[in-house]
């Protein structure tokens, strides 16, 4: 199987359940990457025993794995596994999530034809969703300054980056990081692209449900960190910040409605 120099960034915590199949779905891709980096972030259970079984059903050296002695969060984690590698391209994946067998090859490709491009991301689908055959390279749409601003339109399964670009996920923030980095690449003036195809199978609900995920205030408050984070490095001037602060906290009232209506709709079902 043909490879590119792509290395895949896997922060893992106390995720041995889970690993084997985001690591295979690595494994049955189109077009191979030429590393997968397990970054492990002091699990206490057997993740780094199942990471280093799996080391001997790979040809030597390409799953590779980074053990962290304390905890540090899957930002962190990710910075390890991205200063670790030796692709030109960095595709990050979550340790429970899946991809499309198709998914390095259909984004190298985009990389290949846009050489301006330095970040690409693409839709997800839930495991409950179908996933139907893809019959092209799908659309990319360029995401704007504003649109970044106003919402996140990447799950980090989904990103593939330039290895080489000046900046990396917040050391120790643990909510929202994401968005921050993909803000600060975008308001720096580099190209970043959206396609219109579901690349990646996301094993947890947006917010609300479980995991980081269900910390509805922690992820708020890294939301509002964010946009003061961007005010500091005068990315954006203090009338924009003041906007987007209050913007984020309407979003996040909306939130509490929608799981509050959950909860009381799985109360009545269950009485």
């Amino acid at each position: 199987m043909r490879s590119e120099s792509i290395s895949v960034v896997i922060p893992s915590y106390n995720s041995a359940r889970s690993l084997q199949l985001a690591i295979e779905s690595v494994a049955r891709q189109t077009l191979a990457p030429l590393e997968v980096i397990v970054v492990d972030d002091a699990s206490n259970d057997s993740t780094v025993e199942s990471v280093r079984a799996l080391q001997s059903t790979y040809h030597p050296g390409w799953l590779k794995l980074i053990e962290l002695d304390r905890n540090v969060g899957a930002a962190s984690a990710r910075n390890f596994g991205w200063d670790a590698s030796d692709g030109t391209h960095i595709a990050f994946l979550d340790s429970d999530d899946l991809w499309h067998p198709r998914k390095l090859e259909i984004q190298w490709n985009q990389f290949k034809r846009q050489p301006e491009l330095a970040l690409s991301g693409h839709s997800f689908r839930f495991p409950w969703e179908s996933n139907g055959e893809m019959d092209s390279d799908g659309v990319a749409v360029s995401i704007s300054r504003s649109q970044i601003l106003w919402r996140n339109p990447f799950v980090t399964p989904s990103v593939m980056l330039r290895k080489n670009l000046p900046f990396r996920f917040k050391s120790g923030k643990r909510h929202m990081e994401d968005h921050l980095l993909w803000m600060e690449i975008v308001l720096s003036g580099y190209k970043a692209s959206r396609l219109n195809l579901h690349l990646s199978t996301i094993n947890k609900a947006q917010f609300g449900a479980s995991g980081l995920s269900s910390q509805l205030w922690a992820m708020q408050m890294g939301e509002l960190d964010n946009y003061c984070q961007l005010h500091r490095q005068k990315y954006i001037n203090t009338p924009t910040a003041a906007f987007f602060l209050g913007f984020s906290l309407v979003k996040f009232a909306r939130r509490l409605f929608i799981v509050a209506g959950r909860r009381a709709k799985a109360f009545i079902q269950g009485g």
